[in-house]
């Protein structure tokens, strides 16, 4: 043989076993990302049917399947079989412990829609809130200039909630609401709730490339700790240099989880979101890690409800 023909042999046989060295190590990276997980419906399981809710906007066609698949894969209970049909998605699993079924249920109703949007400084909620017999209440903060001052009302949970939609504003502000939380709750006082109204705009990426639950050293609560996407991050840099010495809304799913000051503008890319929640410890761990697999599989275009169960007899 012509030393020519061993030596391309030589480099075909290097080729063939580099070749195979990548497949099998890219084998073994998607089975270690998307491990084997129980999908058969033979010995049957149980179908969800879920749906936009009703007061979502007309333009709400379709939902996202592969964000509600990954929504439970993320659960490392099972692979469903999801099918959409417009307004509508059924969500098929095999069978599973109770626990494990309220996860999937769970998680499915998480919206994950996350938002940050500029609070409204000016009198319009105050002069919002005479008509309803509310008093708002200023509020007064250090910013990089000196003092700043806005506009809240306080109150209980469902008395805002009640007030917030009816009340008539102008159509660029929505009133939304910061539910008590537990680390600022006085002693043998009632909890209250804060409504601010927000501004539409700013900033809704579509999920974060990283999302992980830690233990805040300020209030010992889970937060979320969570890192945007390189644009998202740009973006989020340019709207926090906006609005520096003014408070910033952080929204999940239509409700303020906090209202920091912006200090200075913030280009690192990183976020931290921790939850407004009169939970006990174990709820408040399970309510954050739930809404941080929502963040990383992405949000749902619309709020969805659970309209159905049913069992699936086997087959």
């Amino acid at each position: 043989m012509p030393p020519m023909a061993r030596a391309s042999r030589g480099w075909l046989i290097v080729e063939v076993v580099v070749g195979a060295a990548l497949v099998a190590g890219c084998g073994a990276w998607w089975a270690l990302r998307h491990p084997r997980l129980p999908s058969d419906l033979s010995r049957g399981g149980l179908e969800l049917a879920l749906a936009v809710t009703a007061d979502a906007p007309s333009e709400a066609a379709t939902l996202d399947a592969p964000a509600v698949t990954e929504r439970i894969l993320a659960l490392h209970v099972c692979t469903p079989t999801v099918s959409v049909a417009g307004r509508s998605v059924i969500v098929r699993v095999p069978p599973l412990s109770p626990a494990d079924l309220e996860r999937v249920k769970a998680a499915l109703t998480v919206g994950g829609r996350l938002e940050f949007r500029e609070i409204d400084e000016g009198r319009a909620l105050r002069d919002l809130a005479l008509p309803a017999g509310v008093q708002a209440r200023a509020e007064q903060w250090s910013a990089p200039t000196g003092m700043a001052e806005g506009v809240v009302l306080d109150g209980e949970l469902s008395a805002l909630t009640a007030l917030a939609r009816t009340m008539q504003r102008p159509a660029e502000l929505d009133p939304l609401i910061e539910p008590p939380a537990a680390s600022s709750l006085p002693e043998g006082e009632p909890p209250v709730a804060h409504l601010y109204l927000v501004k539409r705009g700013g900033l809704a990426p579509h999920g974060l490339a990283e999302a992980r639950v830690v233990m805040s050293t300020y209030s010992n609560r889970p937060e979320i700790q969570g890192v945007f996407s390189r644009e998202d991050g740009q973006r989020f840099g340019e709207l926090t240099a906006r609005v520096v010495g003014r408070k910033l809304a952080i929204v999940v799913d239509g409700r303020i989880m906090s209202a920091p000051v912006v200090m200075t503008a913030i280009y690192g890319g990183r976020v931290n979101i921790t939850l407004g929640s009169l939970s006990d410890a174990a709820t408040a761990l399970e309510e954050t890690e739930r809404l941080a697999r929502a963040l990383r599989a992405g949000a749902l275009p619309w709020p969805v409800t659970l309209e159905r169960e049913s069992l699936i007899p086997p087959r």
